[in-house]
């Protein structure tokens, strides 16, 4: 269990805290391959809430400070909405 994760295993109900803790994991996978953050270009994000965005993107900028920050939206139309 990471140590982000509460005594259930679960990240938190904030977007913020689930955005820490799958990028921790992403983190310790990366550097099981002998990288680090700064090694990846592009990250894919999907959210069942297009309302998280502004949360993930928060924290999203704390790990990944030079990558464009995932605030795109993909309506169910397939047009971009902001």
């Amino acid at each position: 269990m990471s140590a982000l994760a509460n005594a259930n295993g679960c990240a938190g109900s904030m977007i913020q805290e689930q955005t820490r803790q799958a990028l921790a994991n992403c983190e310790a996978i990366v550097a099981a391959g002998g990288a680090t953050l700064d090694d990846v270009v592009e990250v894919c994000v999907l959210l069942a809430d297009p309302a998280d965005f502004a949360g993930l993107n928060e924290e999203y900028a704390r790990w990944f400070p030079v990558l464009a920050a995932p605030a795109g939206v993909q309506g169910p139309s397939g047009s971009e909405a902001a």
